[in-house]
């Protein structure tokens, strides 16, 4: 029996002509009647070919994430809806210069055979340069044999009737973008001469399928070490990162201290010069501790370690709060901070320190750009089911088409908003507001005219219930989306 009547191809016996006919209309009737056969037989093939070849794509499809799967696989599908009894994959393993094999499947046993129990050497080494595989494989050409026996070595033919049965084996290369990755035993019950050329091509374009499935698996495989390393690079940079700037905040801070206490006029009198240099000493150690202090945000935020204490909080008497902090250094820069309450404004659902932090960072951002004699208007509104705050400053403004940088890390807009000469910062500020916004549920967003015309930035809480409450802690606990992943917190 060949391959096409292993894959259900019955053979239809020629159809014969009339015994009433002419000599002449029988010869012609036989002819077209052989016609029809022919082509019948040739779509009957090429229908089966496309739905072993569904079949295998079904298979790329669901097992892309696993080259071994892939490979098992296949070569299970091919001994169940065929006659072919053996196929056996071997995979290339350049370091080691050796064939791996990675699936194999027989007629007789259904069951999946673990390689180390392999009725042959599951490895294949390069340097037998007299073995076909090998031989396959470097000359990248198909190669033949009339027994078991010259490929799979050593076997036992007699612990299984396939064995015997098998007359032909084919042994092709697995090509993949130019590149061979493997090799494909497949055993036949046909004499190799009883082998069409049509059914050779069915073999080749099978192989051609299974070549791509191994390197898309290869791929993937490669790829998920890649992301696994860099998860791993990227968690140690974040260790890194909060270590170091543990290390730096404490003698930082001691020099802080140090310097308040040399400007102090009870430790004595500083000539002009030298308070000028203590002060600037000052305020870049201020500077390098805000730094510090934002890059440890990150670290906590991005690697889930921020803790969140949800409550009931008043919006007014928390941007109260916040004011009073910021009053002396508005007071020094001449700028002046109003609130316009909202009377019908329900509490929000919100960590009051991290809430807090927002406010000082858009507000101090909004000293820093506001000429003096200027204003920054804080108030209130509902959109929708959320209670947005808005910052509104009458400083410098920002070109709209910068706007969507502002919320990026390190983000530093030349000659606007966060560029301005007069004043420096890492550009961390406003990319942790968003972060602590968007743990809470909410949105953040800048608006601009343009330069000259002011800023306001404006960022969404949801309202506070008992409802709610239990939803923001599940959504963080059990949330599978990967860029909430990123800043999960610990919520207590």
């Amino acid at each position: 029996m060949n391959i096409l009547k292993a894959l259900g191809f019955v053979e239809e016996k020629e159809p014969k002509s009339d015994v009433g006919n002419s000599p002449n209309n029988s010869g012609e009737v036989s002819h077209i009647n052989q016609e029809v056969y022919k082509k019948s037989v040739e779509l009957s093939v090429r229908n089966k070919t496309l739905l072993l070849l569904r079949k295998i794509d079904d298979i790329i499809l669901n097992s892309v994430t696993n080259q071994h799967d892939i490979a098992q696989q296949v070569a299970s599908l091919l001994v169940q809806d065929s006659e072919v009894l053996l196929v056996t994959i071997f995979i290339t393993n350049q370091e080691q210069r050796i064939l791996d094999v990675i699936a194999f499947a027989e007629s007789s046993n259904q069951q999946v055979q673990k390689i180390e129990s392999l009725p042959f050497t599951p490895r294949v080494s390069f340097d037998d340069v007299n073995n076909i595989l090998i031989q396959a494989s470097t000359q990248r050409t198909v190669k033949s044999s009339n027994t078991i026996k010259t490929v799979l070595t050593p076997i036992d033919t007699q612990t299984s009737a396939p064995y015997e049965e098998i007359k032909t084996v084919f042994v092709f290369p697995l090509l993949a973008r130019n590149e061979v990755i493997g090799t494909m035993v497949v055993g036949m019950r046909d004499e190799e001469a009883q082998i069409s050329p049509d059914e050779r091509d069915l073999l080749q374009r099978l192989v051609g399928s299974v070549g791509i499935a191994l390197y898309n698996g290869f791929l993937y495989d490669e790829l998920k070490r890649t992301n696994d390393r860099l998860i791993q690079v990227d968690k140690l940079k974040d260790e890194f990162v909060s270590l170091a700037s543990h290390e730096l905040k404490t003698p930082m801070s001691a020099i802080k201290s140090y310097l308040w206490m040399v400007m102090d006029p009870r430790e004595g009198a500083l000539n002009e010069k030298q308070l000028t240099f203590i002060k600037r000493s000052y305020i870049s150690v201020e500077r390098l501790i805000k730094m510090v202090d934002e890059m440890l945000n990150i670290s906590r935020i991005e690697s889930g370690r921020i803790n969140m204490n949800p409550t009931s909080i008043d919006m007014i008497n928390l941007v109260d709060e916040v004011r009073d902090e910021v009053l002396p250094r508005a007071n020094e820069l001449g700028i002046n901070i109003f609130i316009q309450p909202n009377e019908t404004l329900p509490p929000v659902l919100a960590d009051a320190n991290k809430i807090k932090e927002v406010l000082i960072n858009l507000i101090g951002n909004a000293l820093k750009f506001t000429p003096r004699d200027g204003a920054i208007t804080i108030s209130f509104s509902k959109a929708g089911e959320m209670i947005e705050t808005h910052v509104q400053d009458t400083g410098v403004g920002i070109d709209p088409a910068d706007l969507s940088k502002l919320f990026q890390k390190f983000s530093m807009i030349p000659t606007s908003y966060e560029g301005n000469e007069e004043s420096t910062g890492t550009g961390l500020g406003l990319y942790i507001s968003r972060s602590i916004i968007q743990l809470h549920g909410g949105q953040i967003r800048a608006t601009s005219q343009g330069k000259g015309t002011g800023t306001t930035f404006t960022f969404s809480l949801q309202p506070f219930s008992d409802a709610a409450l239990t939803q923001f802690k599940e959504r963080y606990k059990n949330s599978p989306d990967k860029s909430v992943e990123l800043i999960r917190s610990k919520v207590v």
